[in-house]
């Protein structure tokens, strides 16, 4: 085994847990949490979501190296079957219970809700995000309870393409 290689990293990431990466990720999901809570405070927070991006970048690079090592190519569709079946069930469940939450709040836009969802749902809310020039950290979004999917949709667009 060749140390510091990409066969090294492979090596390490096959069914392991990796108390480093899981170490990292939750420094990243902290500073956001608390970019959030005191944004006063902790200003540069929000970095976390880009560390965590390479993070989960790095980890699913290894994985398909190590099938393409062992197989001789990448199962694609496995792959993205097994990304639909992790985090498909608990974004249907927030999405589902965002709109359960317009059904009891009548004061929320339920059409501009419904428009957010539809996005939400296909993974393409950070681009109607963008086409709308939305500034993630101006103040007047308090309408938005899935201003964050945009990260999820970045997230998945770039598993999409990636394999």
């Amino acid at each position: 085994m060749r140390p510091d290689s990409i066969g090294d990293s492979v090596d390490r990431m096959r069914g392991t847990f990796r108390a480093d990466i899981e170490g990292l990720r939750a420094v990243c999901v902290i500073a956001v949490v608390l970019y959030h809570a005191f944004p006063a405070w902790l200003r540069g927070g929000f970095i976390g979501v880009d560390i965590f991006f390479v993070i989960s970048g790095y980890v699913i690079r290894g994985l398909l190296l190590n099938e393409a090592q062992q197989t001789g190519s990448i199962d694609v569709l496995r792959f993205w079957g097994r990304r639909i079946r992790r985090i498909l069930p608990a974004a249907t469940f927030v999405l589902c219970c965002i709109a359960l939450l317009a059904l009891l709040f009548p004061a929320l836009d339920t059409r501009m809700l419904s428009r957010h969802i539809l996005v939400a749902a296909f993974f393409f809310h950070n681009i109607r995000e963008g086409w709308e020039a939305v500034d993630y950290l101006g103040a007047a979004h308090d309408h938005n309870p899935l201003l964050h999917y945009w990260s999820l949709s970045v997230e998945e667009q770039f598993y999409a393409v990636w394999p």
